[in-house]
């Protein structure tokens, strides 16, 4: 009798923790539910992928210690992020850090995570807006440097539709009125830091052009796919002399959409028009390539 008591018992403590140990990964594995950049369904943990949410990470760190070791990727995020290919984008849920990590480095951080390739991809979801260990806006900052600036050109420039142009003449200097379309791009330029290293400041056209040829970054429609933030240069008459300047604000399959200066010599407007428009003269291409 006694012997069939301690079986009971060994047999009930076993079962125990096989319990405790399927709803720890259970956990872990809830922690990994993360639509990817294109999808709405949830993705699950296998062995070229792993999805983790940070702020399940952050609240439950000792928790899950047995399976992903979270004082050692805070520590060392910023490092990962310079030696490893890495993305960061947005998308409903939050910011999603990506990292490919060879399998070395990835079992560092995964203790107990022994199917892996030899390289697998850490997603990790940041789904609120600051964290106490970690600074989201900076981090996503020193990865899309190009990107977020361009997008505060473009998103300056949007905050001007409608204005006329004596607070754009009266801050380059003037006092009268002149033809400020290149103006409008110098103040934008101005307002984000970039007058006079990405964007001269000029208020005769052709300096602009002159500014980016001598620099190779004048690009010509057939050859290239303007990006956001990029000048746009135009010659209405196509006789070689550049008549207007403006602001890329976004491109289709079809159209390029501007914002620009002193339209129909009366205000800063949105406009569009075909990407091969014959009125187009020329792209000035901003060049990030001095960033970190």
């Amino acid at each position: 009798m006694n012997y069939k008591k301690y079986v009971f018992y060994y047999l009930f403590v076993l079962l125990l923790v096989i319990i405790s140990v399927f709803y720890a990964c259970s956990d872990f594995k809830s922690s990994a539910s993360l639509p990817n950049n294109n999808e709405e369904s949830n993705s699950s943990i296998n062995n070229d992928i792993i999805d983790i949410n940070y702020t399940y990470l952050e609240n439950n760190a000792k928790k899950i210690d047995k399976y992903f070791d979270y004082s050692r990727f805070t520590n060392n995020i910023y490092n990962l992020t310079k030696d490893y290919d890495v993305k960061m984008y947005k998308n409903k849920l939050g910011s999603v850090l990506e990292i490919k990590l060879d399998r070395e480095t990835a079992q560092k951080y995964l203790t107990n995570y022994f199917k892996m390739n030899d390289y697998i991809t850490l997603r990790i979801l940041f789904d609120k807006n600051s964290y106490d260990s970690i600074d989201i806006d900076k981090l996503y900052y020193d990865l899309n440097k190009e990107k977020v600036i361009r997008e505060n050109i473009v998103n300056t420039a949007l905050k001007e539709v409608g204005n006329t142009g004596e607070k754009y003449w009266n801050w380059y200097g003037f006092n009268h009125r002149v033809e400020w379309c290149a103006v409008f791009v110098s103040w934008v330029a101005n307002q984000n830091g970039l007058l006079n290293t990405k964007v001269p400041k000029f208020v005769w056209v052709k300096i602009g052009v002159d500014y980016y040829k001598e620099k190779s970054l004048l690009k010509f429609p057939n050859k290239y796919s303007p990006k956001k933030g990029d000048l746009i240069f135009f010659d209405w008459n196509n006789n070689g002399v550049i008549d207007h300047v403006g602001i890329v604000e976004k491109t289709d399959k079809k159209y390029v959409y501007t914002i620009e200066g002193n339209v129909n010599h009366l205000n800063v407007q949105n406009k569009k028009y075909p990407l091969k428009s014959p009125y187009i003269y020329a792209y000035g291409e901003l060049d990030f390539s001095d960033l970190d």
